[in-house]
């Protein structure tokens, strides 16, 4: 399984933990919980994994294809 570096802070104002994995664009959400922030997180990351495959040429693809591995999907698999 791949692993990925989230930075997490909460927002004063809302009370909300927004997280973000830095130098990934696209890749941050927000949640009521931890718990909740992790699953959004890991829902991102699987459609920013899928978007990068099927944008991606054959060549890229086949190195790609093992990060879904890692991340325990497979290609053409959906988000949870």
């Amino acid at each position: 399984m791949r692993t990925f570096n989230v930075v997490v802070e909460r927002d004063p104002d809302t009370g909300l933990y927004v997280g973000h994995v830095p130098g990934w664009p696209g890749a941050h959400s927000q949640g009521a919980t931890l718990d909740e922030l992790e699953q959004i997180l890991h829902e991102v990351i699987a459609m920013l994994l899928e978007d990068a495959i099927r944008s991606s040429n054959r060549n890229s693809w086949v190195f790609r294809r093992s990060a879904w591995r890692r991340c325990g999907l497979s290609p053409g698999s959906e988000a949870a």
